[in-house]
């Protein structure tokens, strides 16, 4: 008999044959036989023997709510229903594979409504692992990636990432929303290297917020996120450190904020916003503010998209007031604007408030502008009688050390450059 071979004995057993011509009759010498119904061969669906099982004691359930809480620390099960082993330990039941975690393996429990819940228990389980110091002096540990699967989460509090080392991923774009407007979505508190991607996040105050004490080499991705009508900045840097810098890489790819009443807030060293698509509205936009504040060294804008709609005359039948003093970004830093459209609905609106100038310490390193081969509908047509709200940039109360705007298109007889009457020009130059 072949390996494998099977055979139905008289008996109705049926056993296979463990070993290349096996000549032993399993009628009379079971030898080099084996029956298919022992526990070495039958397969549960977790992969392991039922001998396996037997031998390592392990407890299988159908459900995680059916998880005992008193079990003894370092207890393995397996739950049917996730398909996945758990094991015990001080923070409570941990996925076996604790640098992956499924958001799934967390429902909610009796009696929330909400699900905050479940995210805390899942984020705790991160601050259990270790991190080293590397050979530069700077931290090192494994990146954990909490995984959301696809499905709409509400959230009446905040949600606090304190690990500096982990990815939140959504599986088929999953909605996080606050439906108030008071608290923040994911706080990233002591960010480090952490991303975040595939999420649409609605509601709330902030969605992001990503803050350190000038913490070295920090590292922060968002990709391929959606954000719908946040009351504040939708993303939003700060420093704990006295002059709130944050000595960090930000990157922000093909994402789309709209309706947001602001959208980025900018403290790193540098960040860059490729392929966003930029929807301010009237509908949740606040008088006299800007859209994107860049207090920096420097934020790269490229291949980003425009529209924005504040009202006003050539907005729809002309019913809808025009939001007063409605601007794209305010600067105190290097800004850098490529190959962006800066769109001409409702005859666009002021590019850049210009605040920062050459002084060092409060700006660091001085303030510059670059817009190159962007849309630059700067704002309704000149008006000798108010110029308000009109112009690439606005010089506001310094003068950068640099201003370079070049090779744009749709200015249609706005200025590049608005000198407001609050700068004196030679005494400042004086």
């Amino acid at each position: 008999y072949l390996k494998n071979e099977r055979v139905v004995l008289a008996n109705g057993d049926i056993v296979k044959s463990t070993v290349d011509g096996n000549a032993n009759d399993p009628n009379v010498n079971m030898t080099g036989w084996i029956k298919t119904n022992s526990a070495s061969q039958i397969l549960d669906e977790s992969g392991l023997s039922q001998q396996d099982i037997n031998k390592a004691k392990i407890s299988f359930f159908d459900k995680f709510n059916d998880l005992p809480a008193n079990a003894t620390n370092g207890e393995v099960v397996y739950v049917k229903s996730t398909n996945s082993f758990f094991y015990k330990d001080i923070d409570g039941w941990i996925p076996s594979d604790k640098y992956i975690i499924n958001l799934k393996d967390y429902p909610r429990l009796a009696p929330e409504v909400s699900d905050d819940g479940r995210f805390i228990r899942a984020l705790s389980t991160i601050d259990t692992f270790p991190t080293t110091t590397s050979m530069s002096g700077y931290p090192i540990a494994p990146v954990t990636v909490v995984e959301i699967p696809p499905s709409e989460y509400t959230l009446v509090d905040q949600v606090t990432i304190a690990s500096p080392f982990v990815e939140i991923k959504g599986i088929g774009k999953p909605t996080i929303k606050n439906i108030g407007n008071t608290k923040d979505l994911f706080v990233f508190n002591g960010a480090y290297v952490n991303k975040v991607s595939n999420i649409t996040f609605q509601g709330g105050k902030s969605h992001l917020v990503i803050t350190n004490p000038n913490t070295d080499a920090t590292r922060i991705s968002v990709n391929d996120c959606e954000f719908h009508y946040s009351d504040s900045f939708a993303i939003n840097t700060f420093g704990t450190s006295p002059w709130s810098h944050l000595s960090a890489l930000v990157e922000i790819n093909s994402c789309a904020f709209i309706k947001c009443k602001k959208a980025i807030n900018n403290v790193a060293d540098k960040m860059t916003v490729d392929k966003c698509w930029l929807y301010p509205t009237y509908e949740n936009f606040t008088a006299d503010t800007a859209y994107i504040v860049n207090r920096g060294v420097e934020l790269n804008m490229n291949h980003c998209l425009g529209v924005p709609v504040m009202g006003g005359p050539s907005w729809g039948d002309g019913s809808i007031p025009r939001v007063s003093g409605a601007r794209w970004i305010d600067n105190y830093g290097g800004l850098t604007l490529s190959r962006s459209r800066f769109g001409l609905e409702s005859d666009g609106m002021v590019i850049v408030n210009s605040y920062g100038g050459l002084d060092v310490f409060n700006n660091n390193m001085g303030s510059f502008i670059h817009i190159k081969e962007c849309v630059t509908a700067g704002g309704v047509e000149f008006n000798l009688n108010d110029n308000t709200q009109i112009g690439i940039v606005r010089i506001k109360d310094k003068i950068p050390r640099q201003i370079y705007i070049t090779d744009n298109i749709l200015q249609l007889s706005c200025p590049a450059i608005v000198v407001e009457n609050e700068v004196n020009l030679f005494n400042y130059i004086t």
